[in-house]
């Protein structure tokens, strides 16, 4: 194997570790748990991103929005207009409901077919709208494509007047800074999700990326791994943190800044231990890195089942399989069960349509 071709098995073992921790992130885990995962999950995916970047992106911008356009904006405008076509569906079967929803109290209704055609406007020429109940992951898909945009196209900007190296570093410390004074003035980009705070964090987690190729060959050290995974464990505990605007300062803005980019180099290396000493376990997470983009599709849908099942073991109202995205309580250890349920669920969708996929290939 070439150094390219396991260059790109590391990141699809550190994906598929990535998109368990979104998937146990999302199931009901102990607080702990759930700060830790969530001080740098979603920063490790748009790192990725960034590290798999090539130069040739900011030469033709052009090719890099067609190609995204069909990896991101496709799948994520057919997936949110399937489930909003299913949305009364599954009102009707009771998977939602209005009587349970969120901890916060908000439950789902009911669509009349303007809801319909409306939210379906708003997801094509917006990517917001989709089903939160079903699809409250689906933010990702927008937030990676219009990230990865203004990555290239800024570095396309500059790269007349400046080496592609200072290019990046110029447009990943504007996009930090851009983060802050979102936070410190509170000005929203209009018509944009949480005023556009994601995507600015995102272009620079992505910069953070494609800049580390220079520097993970002498940060990939098990004592330097050690120390970003202590760093993870005090922020959990005393600084958590996450990378939605809601509830967010600039304190918590500069503790994910740090810790994003320490969970990444502690997700790599291990990433690297296993691809060189765990071939079985090496082989499930690349399966489920290479095809992360289903896991978060269908994880949060296929909560439901072990919602049903907590719903007979303890003898609760049949309608909490409503609750989002879990039934919370009742059992400090149940999360297990809805990570393997979810996961089991979406490993067989992602055979079965692989299977599908080989046999009209053949026809």
């Amino acid at each position: 194997m070439d150094k390219r071709s396991k260059r790109n098995d590391t990141i699809s073992i550190l994906k598929g570790i990535g998109i368990i921790l979104v998937v146990v992130g999302h199931s009901g885990c102990p607080a702990f748990f759930n700060h830790w995962i969530f001080s740098f999950h979603m920063p490790l995916f748009f790192i990725a991103s960034g590290y798999l970047f090539k130069p040739d992106y900011f030469m033709r911008p052009g090719d890099f929005f067609l190609r995204r356009v069909k990896s991101l904006y496709w799948p994520f405008v057919k997936w949110s207009i399937v489930f909003l076509l299913l949305h009364n569906v599954f009102y009707d079967w009771g998977v939602l409901n209005d009587t349970y929803g969120t901890p916060q109290g908000y439950c789902a209704t009911r669509f009349s077919a303007m809801d319909i055609l409306g939210k379906s406007v708003d997801v094509v020429t917006k990517m917001t709208s989709y089903d939160y109940f079903i699809c409250g992951a689906f933010w990702f898909f927008r937030v990676l494509f219009v990230g990865g945009i203004l990555f290239c196209i800024g570095n396309w900007v500059l790269k007349e007047k400046l080496k592609i190296s200072a290019s990046v570093w110029i447009i990943t410390i504007l996009f930090c800074l851009l983060g802050c004074l979102k936070i410190i003035w509170g000005k929203d980009i209009p018509n944009w999700p949480q005023g556009g705070y994601r995507e600015m964090m995102a272009v620079f987690f992505m910069g953070m990326g494609y800049l580390s190729k220079n520097y993970l060959v002498r940060l990939n050290k098990w004592k330097i791994a050690i120390g970003c995974f202590l760093l993870l464990c005090v922020s959990a505990i005393y600084f958590p943190t996450h990378m939605g605007y809601r509830n967010q300062t600039v304190q918590k803005w500069a503790v994910l800044c740090i810790t994003g980019c320490t969970g990444f180099i502690f997700t790599y290396w291990i990433s690297c231990f296993l691809d060189n000493n765990a071939k079985s376990l090496k082989r499930f997470l690349v399966f489920l890195g290479d095809n992360s983009i289903y896991v978060i599709i269908f994880h949060i849908l296929f909560f439901k089942p072990a919602s049903y099942l907590k719903t007979v073991m303890w003898d609760l109202d049949w309608k909490m399989i409503g609750c989002h995205p879990v039934i919370y309580g009742h059992n400090e250890w149940f999360w297990l069960v809805y990570t393997a349920v979810s996961l089991l669920l979406c490993v067989g969708i992602i055979k079965a349509r692989n299977v599908l996929m080989t046999h009209l290939m053949r026809v």
